[in-house]
């Protein structure tokens, strides 16, 4: 009699877990259903993927920057994809610095979609875990590319301005607050009879006096 009660309370308690870990499963899924609807609601590209580089989910953003379509996500897509060839080692690698547990911040890669073209983009990437260990990662990948135009219509501007600087027939400087010279123009280099480069950080009024040679 005694040995029956104690299988029923068994039992019982066999039950309890069953539901409990019934319920545990239904809140993460609650909770991962949520937190993919928010995903698809953000205007970055947010994608998850296993160990492999397979994507699990993506969400609407990333169909509109990559031009894949549902169906092609449905027969299986892979992140490495989504970079050029050139890059794809050092996507791997990464991957398993942050399977890992190793912080990288921002890593700059060039993205390619689906119809060949490319653009520059910084993904941030985080470890999906499943009891401590990294099962995939979720990256968020930021499109740079008007970051990029700005950089470089700067570059640009800053060449010409130089230009601008070296033809000059007389010698044009800029010096910081402590004296020191952060630009001349080859006239200058040419007076002061110095190489070019060399005046750079130097105190201007310690080149006053032509080098002699």
């Amino acid at each position: 009699m005694a040995e029956k009660e104690e299988t029923t309370e068994q039992l019982k308690e066999e039950r309890n877990h069953l539901r409990q870990q019934v319920t545990e499963s239904r809140l993460v899924v609650r909770d991962l259903e949520e937190a993919r609807e928010l995903a698809d609601s953000l205007p970055e590209t947010v994608v998850e993927c296993d160990e492999k580089g397979n994507l699990t989910f993506a969400n609407q953003n990333a169909f509109k920057v990559f031009g894949y379509t549902r169906e092609d996500f449905d027969k299986g897509l892979n992140v490495f994809r989504m970079l050029i060839p050139e890059e794809r080692n050092r996507a791997r690698e990464n991957m398993q610095k942050r399977l890992r547990g190793e912080e990288l911040g921002g890593v700059e890669y060039t993205m390619l979609r689906k119809d060949g073209s490319t653009f520059p983009a910084v993904i941030y990437a985080s470890p999906i875990l499943r009891e401590g260990k990294g099962i995939g990662l979720r990256l968020i990948v930021i499109d740079i590319t008007e970051r990029k135009q700005a950089e470089e219509e700067i570059r640009k501007a800053k060449e010409q301005a130089e230009q601008y600087l070296n033809i000059a027939g007389v010698m044009l400087a800029t010096i910081d607050a402590d004296e020191n010279i952060t630009m001349i123009n080859k006239k200058g280099y040419e007076i002061l009879g110095y190489k070019d480069g060399e005046l750079i950080g130097k105190n201007w009024f310690d080149t006053l006096v032509p080098k002699r040679i």
